[in-house]
């Protein structure tokens, strides 16, 4: 199996630090397209950053994207190393 390549969908703010986004990592780490199967992925993730110590909201964000849909569109979220 190849390595994900994360460099590829690597972001950067306008104060150059490094981000993901949560949407475009859920291919790369095997969890398909589905939102829903990746919300209790990265609520288990934020857990393990807190018990680690970490400050989560130094590592992970909310937000949200316009998308072109009749619903409103789900949390969206980002994460630095």
């Amino acid at each position: 199996m190849a390595k994900p390549d994360f460099d590829s969908i690597k972001h950067l703010n306008p104060y150059n630090v490094e981000y993901w986004e949560a949407r475009e990592l859920m291919p790369l780490l095997g969890y398909g397209n589905k939102w829903q199967n990746f919300v209790d992925v990265i609520k288990k993730a934020m857990i393990s950053c807190e018990t680690t110590g970490n400050i989560v909201t130094d590592h992970f964000t909310a937000g949200s994207k316009m998308v072109r849909a009749s619903r409103r569109s789900p949390p969206h979220r980002t994460t630095s190393r």
